[in-house]
């Protein structure tokens, strides 16, 4: 695949031909290179591959430690739960502590844990094309 330099020469070249390419088709004129010059600009504003990965990276570890502090809040409730009804477990289980273990467990919670950190990192991510 062709490096944006590369496709930034072809629009060089281009433009200093521009007369013999408007005279084989008359739609290949300025306007034409301005606007192919405008995309060139435009596309090297992106980030890189290496941002876009380093920032999925980071939204990734950002979700695992919000999943983590969550259970430790979690794990928190549930000794007070306890301590307030030492003896009845039908209370304990009202609050979901058995429920929200076996759901974390489940790798499609991880993975819709993940897209919720990702949203907020999405205005970092360059318009779709």
């Amino acid at each position: 695949m062709p490096t944006l330099w590369a496709k930034a020469h072809w629009q060089q070249l281009f433009a200093d031909y521009l007369p013999q390419f408007t005279a084989f088709d008359p739609q290949l004129d300025s306007t034409y290179a301005d606007q192919w010059l405008q995309e060139l600009n435009r596309f090297s504003e992106l980030p890189s591959d290496e941002t876009m990965r380093d920032l999925m990276v980071q939204a990734q570890l950002d979700s695992v430690a919000a999943q983590q502090a969550a259970m430790t809040l979690a794990d928190d409730l549930a000794y007070y739960v306890k301590k307030a009804y030492p003896k009845d477990e039908r209370k304990a289980d009202e609050f979901g502590f058995k429920l929200m273990r076996k759901q974390v467990a489940k790798p499609n919670i991880k993975f819709a844990l993940y897209g919720f950190t990702l949203h907020r990192y999405m205005s970092a991510m360059p318009p779709p094309f």
